[in-house]
């Protein structure tokens, strides 16, 4: 079955719409927490690591953020995998190695 490229663009927003509305419903800054919270981890890191230790790096800003963002989604949706397999019970038909 195949799908035009518009259709499937709606599909991603309309999903990508719900999803940030559960997750920051209870939230008292709602969609703005989603780019608030890296925000402010760029603003402890730019302290820390400029001011007080004087990091020399040139254009350290973009470099923090360059790095940060993506950490931050992707630990995020590891989190969040994790914590929906443990949900769904998928985690018992995984196999995960020991030690």
């Amino acid at each position: 079955m195949k799908y035009n490229l518009g259709y499937l663009f709606d599909l991603l927003v309309v999903i990508t719409n719900k999803d940030l509305k559960v997750r920051y419903k209870s939230s008292m800054l709602g969609y703005l927490w989603s780019v608030a919270n890296p925000l402010l981890f760029a603003m402890i890191y730019y302290f820390i690591f400029k001011l007080v230790m004087r990091v020399q790096i040139p254009n350290y800003t973009v470099f923090l953020i360059t790095g940060l963002f993506p950490w931050q989604w992707f630990a995020s949706s590891a989190t969040n995998y994790f914590h929906s397999s443990l949900t769904l019970k998928l985690s018992r038909r995984q196999f995960f190695p020991g030690p």
